[in-house]
């Protein structure tokens, strides 16, 4: 399914980064044999969905900062992947995907004393 095809309220949420979707589906690809992966990576993207549905619409959507790459909505999708590969992945491995989105951001901060 394509990412503009995904049926939620975008007034109020955004959809998971590009790096995730690609952290996501590398996973899914470690994990599954390459005729069901597309089904796969289908059944996170109506898991990611259906939490949205259920999610509060106050995070700020686009506006906010820290719904971009790492951010909440990455860690939705990355919960989304965990509920529906529960069966083959762990929380280690979703960890380590956390870690590849987030850490990024922070190694190029500089702090001044």
């Amino acid at each position: 399914m394509d990412d503009n095809e995904l049926q939620f309220d975008r007034r109020c949420h955004v959809l998971y980064s590009k790096p995730c979707k690609k952290q996501i589906q590398r996973k899914i690809a470690l994990h599954y044999p390459a005729g069901q992966r597309e089904a796969v990576w289908e059944q996170v993207q109506r898991q990611y969905v259906l939490f949205l549905s259920d999610w509060r619409t106050d995070l700020g959507g686009s506006d906010n900062f820290h719904n971009g790459t790492g951010g909440t909505y990455d860690c939705i999708a990355l919960m989304s992947y965990y509920t529906v590969c529960r069966a083959v992945t762990s929380l280690a491995e979703i960890e380590e995907m956390e870690s590849a989105l987030f850490l990024p951001a922070f190694r190029k901060l500089c702090f001044v004393d």
